[in-house]
């Protein structure tokens, strides 16, 4: 990965503890995508993969994209361990957001995961981008720069009907006219229906 730096602006206090974010399109919305703490080194912002102290490790800067260095109202605390699907078994591509902290995290494809959430106590939230199963952990740190290591185990989230086509009680439909059903997500074809339901 490569190492973003920056001069430290004037004023911004050597100890502050900042996050570097790249902007991305993650499940329908532009969300502030954590890649790496930052260090401070020789007058300098310097993203860093693997912040001494921690066994934590950054996916950093591996594609082009918009990165910021962020600094939180409340210093950030990290959360890391995997994402469990419902039987258990690691998965990736899962979102982890906390909502005290607009910054996300997704988890790789073994199912490990590295989030940032505001010190104190937090509710860490997962959805499976793709399956739509979802879980999460209420969680605390004593201080800043803690880590926390929790897995995040996913329940099964079957699909909702969301719109139906003609609506119910809809009255002059044509008997050709097409049942449309449409779910929360997508569903396999023939699945729906047991043989002679209509």
């Amino acid at each position: 990965p490569a190492e973003l730096s920056l001069p430290r602006p004037p004023g911004l206090d050597p100890d502050a503890r900042l996050l570097v974010v790249r902007l991305d399109e993650i499940d329908g919305a532009t969300r502030l995508r954590l890649v790496a703490a930052v260090r401070h080194a020789d007058g300098r912002l310097v993203s860093d993969l693997a912040p001494s102290g921690t066994d934590l490790s950054f996916d950093g800067v591996t594609t082009a994209g918009r990165y910021l260095f962020v600094r939180t109202t409340n210093p950030p605390a990290f959360a890391s361990g995997r994402t469990l699907d419902p039987s258990g078994s690691a998965t990736g591509g899962v979102l982890v957001t906390c909502a005290l902290l607009p910054v996300a995290s997704l988890s790789r494809a073994d199912g490990t995961y590295v989030a940032a959430f505001s010190w104190g106590g937090a509710r860490l939230d997962a959805i499976d981008i793709v399956r739509r199963d979802t879980g999460g952990a209420d969680i605390a740190a004593t201080g800043p720069g803690q880590v926390v290591t929790v897995d995040l185990s996913l329940a099964a989230e079957p699909p909702r009907v969301v719109s139906v086509d003609p609506a119910d009680g809809q009255q002059n439909v044509p008997v050709t006219a097409p049942i449309v059903v449409r779910f929360s997500e997508p569903v396999a074809a023939n699945t729906g229906a047991p043989a002679g339901v209509i």
